[in-house]
């Protein structure tokens, strides 16, 4: 989940072993606690190839 701060950044606040796990086999860095706008949309578009 994410919750919006301030200025296109966002908050990530939960992260357990199934997230980390769904990480490892997308090769997305779900361990990042904040993360702007630009790579949100990043990771959503890779995802979607």
């Amino acid at each position: 989940t994410g919750t919006y701060v301030d200025k296109n950044y966002y908050m990530f606040d939960y992260y357990d072993e199934v997230v980390e796990d769904l990480g490892k086999a997308s090769n997305i860095d779900f361990s990042k606690r904040f993360m702007t706008l630009g790579e949100v949309k990043n990771i959503i578009s890779r995802t979607k190839k």
